[in-house]
């Protein structure tokens, strides 16, 4: 195989900490990606919540305006 012949030529210098960093810097890449995801689904959960509030409040100020508009005619 290739592989074992090449890994073999690499210098413990270099192959010792890649060893121990390499898992590190794929967990961290791992939780990014997590984070990421869930940042985006709670802002959009968000952004849902806002625009329902937004509507209501809309809806009780035509509301109010319709009533108003009934009283003065």
């Amino acid at each position: 195989m290739i592989l074992p012949g090449i890994i073999s030529k690499i210098p413990m210098k270099i192959s010792l900490p890649l060893l121990f960093t390499a898992p590190v810097f794929g967990v961290v890449i791992f939780l990014s990606i997590i984070t990421f995801a869930e940042s985006n689904n709670a802002a959009n959960e968000l952004m849902a919540q806002n625009l329902v509030q937004i509507h209501d409040h809309i809806e009780e100020r035509l509301d109010d305006l319709a009533f108003v508009i009934s009283k003065v005619k």
